[in-house]
C-alpha cells in the first residue's frame, strides 16, 4: 500500500523525537528498508547532519522562543520543565525534516498519497481577511508580515496571530479554513482564538454603547473588562452578552449554539428565553429553544486550542465532521449503523489523518478508503 508523504514525514518525525509507537516504528522500518520515497527521505535526513546547510539551519532553532509562543497561545503558565523536555527533541526533529525538505522536496507518491493531498488548494487553505469595501487579503500562517488594508488600516501578523491599527470604524471579516486556527486581537484588546472552518465579523473600532461581533463556527474569547460597554456576540439563533470573561463558543452543529464559561459571567439568550451562566457551566440553544445548562469537561471542550480534539463516547458521524474541519477532506459514511457507532479517543491535528483512522479502524469494526480526496468510512 502506498503512503502519503505527510504520513511518512510524521513517522520520521516521531522516530527522531523518540515518540514513535512500536507498531508505527515497524511500519517505518518496512518503508525505509526498500527503495522508494520513504527510504530516500530517511537517507536524506541521516546525511543532513553532515551538510554545511544543516549546521546553519539547526543553529537557528530557538526552542525558548517556540516555548514562549506556546505559553502565549494557551494563555496560562504550564509545567515548563516537563514540557520543554518533550519539546526539545521534537523541535530538533522538526527542524531536521524541514531543512531536508527545503533542500530537496520529497517526490510525490501515487495511490493513497494522491488522495491524502485532499481538496484544499492554495486559495482554499488561506486565512482570508477583508475590510468592508476592500479587497480580500490572504494571511500566511507561516510568515511574519505587515500589510496595508482598506481605509488606512495596517495589519501585523506573526504567522499565527493578527493585530491591527484601524483607520476607520468599518466592519471586517476574517475566515479561517478547515485545518487551520488563528488568533486575533480586537481594537479593545479582547482576544479571539478562532478554530478551523470559522468566520468572524467585527468593527475595526468599537463605537457606541456596546461592543458587538458576529461569529459562525468556534472560538475561544478572552474579553477585556468594560462595564460601560457590554461585549455581545451574535450567533445563529442566539446572543451572548458579557462584561469581561473567558469562554468558548461553538455553532458548528446546524441550529445549535454552545457557550462554555471558563471564568466571569455571561448571559445566553434566544427568542425563547435567557440564562446567566457560572464558571464551569455550558449553555446550549437548539433551534431557538430556551437555553439548557449543564456542566462541561474542559479537557474535551477546550482541547482544540492545543491542536487536539478529545471526545468521549462520540458517534462516528460526529467524528467525521471533526475530521473534515481538522484536515479539509470530505468524509462520507453511508452505512447508518457505522454512523451511530461510538468511539472514545483523540484526534491530533499535528499528525496525519491516517494516524487517527488507523486507530479508529483497529479499535472498532470499521474500515476506511480514499478516493478523489474523499475519506469513506465503512
Amino acid at each position: 500500500m502506498d503512503h502519503s508523504q505527510e504520513y511518512i514525514k510524521n513517522l520520521i518525525f516521531e522516530k527522531l523525537s523518540s515518540t514513535i509507537h512500536p507498531d508505527d516504528d515497524q511500519v517505518l522500518q518496512s518503508l525505509i528498508s526498500k527503495p522508494g520515497p520513504a527510504q530516500e527521505l530517511w537517507n536524506e535526513v541521516n546525511s543532513f547532519y553532515k551538510k554545511e546547510e544543516a549546521k546553519k539551519f539547526l543553529s537557528s532553532v530557538d526552542t525558548k522562543a517556540e516555548w514562549k509562543l506556546v505559553e502565549e497561545r494557551i494563555g496560562k503558565p504550564a509545567k515548563k520543565a516537563k514540557v520543554l523536555r518533550l519539546l526539545l527533541p521534537a523541535a530538533i526533529a522538526a527542524s531536521v525534516i524541514a531543512g531536508v525538505l527545503l533542500l530537496r522536496p520529497m517526490s510525490s507518491p501515487t495511490g493513497q498519497g494522491q488522495h491524502l493531498a485532499g481538496k484544499s488548494g492554495k486559495e482554499e487553505s488561506r486565512i482570508i481577511f477583508q475590510v468592508e469595501g476592500g479587497e480580500p487579503i490572504g494571511l500566511s500562517d507561516s510568515v511574519q508580515q505587515t500589510i496595508a488594508a482598506e481605509g488606512g488600516t495596517t495589519l501585523t501578523t506573526d504567522g499565527k496571530s493578527l493585530r491591527y491599527d484601524a483607520g476607520s470604524n468599518k466592519w471586517a471579516r476574517i475566515a479561517v479554513p478547515a485545518g487551520k486556527d488563528y488568533k486575533i486581537q480586537l481594537s479593545d484588546k479582547s482576544e479571539l482564538w478562532i478554530n478551523s472552518a470559522t468566520t468572524v465579523r467585527f468593527p475595526m473600532n468599537f463605537s457606541g454603547d456596546t461592543r458587538e461581533i458576529e461569529l459562525n463556527g468556534e472560538a475561544y474569547l478572552k474579553v477585556s473588562a468594560d462595564a460601560a460597554h457590554p461585549f455581545i456576540v451574535r450567533m445563529p439563533g442566539a446572543d451572548i452578552e458579557v462584561l469581561g470573561t473567558q469562554f468558548n463558543l461553538n455553532s458548528y452543529d446546524s441550529g445549535q449554539v454552545k457557550v462554555a464559561l471558563v471564568e466571569g459571567k455571561v448571559n445566553l439568550s434566544s427568542v425563547a428565553g435567557k440564562v446567566d451562566l457560572k464558571p464551569g457551566q455550558q449553555g446550549m440553544v437548539t433551534n431557538g429553544s430556551s437555553p439548557a445548562v449543564s456542566i462541561f469537561d474542559k479537557a474535551e471542550v477546550l482541547s482544540w486550542m492545543d491542536g487536539q480534539y478529545n471526545f468521549y463516547n462520540a458517534q462516528v458521524s460526529e467524528i467525521g465532521r471533526i475530521l473534515e474541519r481538522c484536515y479539509g477532506y470530505t468524509v462520507v459514511i453511508k452505512d447508518k449503523g457505522v454512523r451511530q457507532k461510538r468511539f472514545t479517543g483523540m484526534i491530533d491535528k499535528n499528525k496525519s489523518v491516517t494516524d487517527f483512522l488507523n486507530r479508529l479502524s483497529s479499535g472498532m469494526e470499521v474500515s476506511y478508503t480514499f478516493k478523489d480526496g474523499v475519506v469513506e468510512i465503512n
